[in-house]
């Protein structure tokens, strides 16, 4: 068995794509946990075929820009850093739409958290594949998803929490604009 471990001369790199990697999967963990409960109220139905597809549009939309992506196979640090801000876009409009009471900037938000992460994922996950010694790749991947969760788990928890203290709309709204800005 061995350990979750980052070579010294990768470190840099791997915090870099490692933070776009929690950020992007914390996003959608937010869309796909607590969005479509905000989206009830935002829209005031139970109709969970409706809430339901809201989610399903956001890993859908990824899933399609990754394939677009791999296909293109753009410049890495550039496709992560527009990625990001796609997703950055998506999380203000996704804050906005309570505000808004509309359902079109919750589906563009949903749209854009998608699109930001499909693309922003895929090229943190080559860029790491590549920087990674062949030696180390296991070993450095484990360490890459242990970086992951404690953002994805501290997004949708906390929102829950705040949602204990102000609302669901105010709870969402702290979280996706803490995400944007990270």
């Amino acid at each position: 068995i061995q350990r979750p471990r980052v070579p010294a001369q990768i470190r840099g790199d791997f915090a870099r794509v490692s933070l776009t990697a929690a950020t992007v999967w914390a996003s959608v963990a937010l869309c796909l946990s607590i969005v479509p409960s905000y989206a009830g109220d935002l829209l005031d139905t139970q109709n969970l075929a409706l809430l339901g597809s809201i989610a399903a549009i956001t890993l859908a939309t990824s899933g399609a820009m990754q394939v677009a992506a791999q296909r293109r196979r753009p410049h890495l640090r550039r496709a992560q850093a527009a990625g990001l801000a796609v997703l950055a876009a998506g999380l203000v409009a996704l804050a906005s739409a309570a505000a808004l009471h509309s359902l079109a900037v919750l589906l563009a938000g949903s749209i854009a958290v998608g699109a930001g992460h499909g693309v922003a994922f895929m090229t943190a996950q080559d860029e790491l594949n590549r920087i990674a010694p062949p030696e180390h790749r296991g070993e450095v991947t484990a360490a890459f998803i242990g970086c992951i969760y404690p953002l994805v788990g501290g997004a949708v928890i906390g929102s829950g929490l705040l949602d204990e203290r102000f609302s669901l709309t105010a709870s969402v709204g702290i979280v996706a604009i803490g995400l944007a800005a990270t």
